[in-house]
C-alpha cells in the first residue's frame, strides 16, 4: 500500500511542493528576462562607477556608429577637472544651453587657453558636412563643462543578440524620461 501510494505521489500527486513550485518557475522563466536583468543589474553596477551605456538616436555619426549602437561612456567626474584624457578624435557626450538633449560627437579640435581658463573643443558629427558651432552651441567652442562623458565602448546593433536590442531600447526609455 505504501509503495503505491508513493508511486501514484511521483506521478504529480502533490503539484504544491516546493521544490515542484521552483521547478516550474525555473522551467516557464523566459531567458530573455534573465539577461534584461542581468544587462540591467550591470547597468546599475556601471551607474556606481561612473560608468553609463547610451544609444545613438541620429545618423549624424555613421557610418561608424550607426542609429541605434549603445554607447558605453564614462561619465565626466564632478571635481572640476572634469574627464582630462579627452583628446581631439575622441567620441564624447555633451548637451549644451541650445540643446540638453544629450549628443554624440566627435571631438575634432581642442583649445588650450593660455591664460588658465578651461579646455575648449570643437565637435562635428561624423556624417555632418560642418562643424556644431553654429548648431548645438553658442560661441565658437564647447566648454569642458558641457561634456557629460566620454565614450570607452561600443556594442553594434548588427552584431549585437536581440536581447541587446531590447536593453537598448530601455535606455533610449530611461534617457528621454530623464531629460
Amino acid at each position: 500500500m505504501d509503495r503505491e501510494r508513493r508511486r501514484l505521489r511521483g506521478r504529480g500527486g502533490n503539484n504544491n511542493h516546493p521544490r515542484r513550485v521552483l521547478a516550474d518557475v525555473v522551467i516557464r522563466f523566459d531567458p530573455t528576462w534573465l539577461v534584461t536583468i542581468l544587462l540591467f543589474s550591470l547597468l546599475l553596477l556601471g551607474k556606481a562607477t561612473g560608468t553609463t551605456a547610451t544609444v545613438v538616436v541620429s545618423g549624424s555619426m555613421e557610418p561608424g556608429i550607426r542609429r541605434g549602437d549603445m554607447l558605453i561612456v564614462r561619465e565626466r567626474r564632478n571635481d572640476g577637472d572634469g574627464d582630462d584624457n579627452i583628446r581631439a578624435g575622441d567620441i564624447v557626450l555633451f548637451s549644451t544651453e541650445l540643446h540638453p538633449v544629450p549628443i554624440v560627437h566627435r571631438v575634432i579640435e581642442l583649445h588650450e587657453r593660455h591664460d588658465g581658463g578651461a579646455r575648449q573643443m570643437l565637435t562635428k558629427g561624423d556624417n555632418n558636412g560642418v562643424t556644431d558651432r553654429s548648431s548645438l552651441y553658442t560661441g565658437q567652442w564647447l566648454h569642458d563643462h558641457h561634456i557629460l562623458g566620454r565614450a570607452v565602448g561600443m556594442y553594434h546593433q548588427q552584431t549585437s543578440s536581440p536581447l541587446i536590442n531590447s536593453f537598448s531600447i530601455q535606455v533610449v526609455v530611461v534617457n528621454v524620461l530623464k531629460y
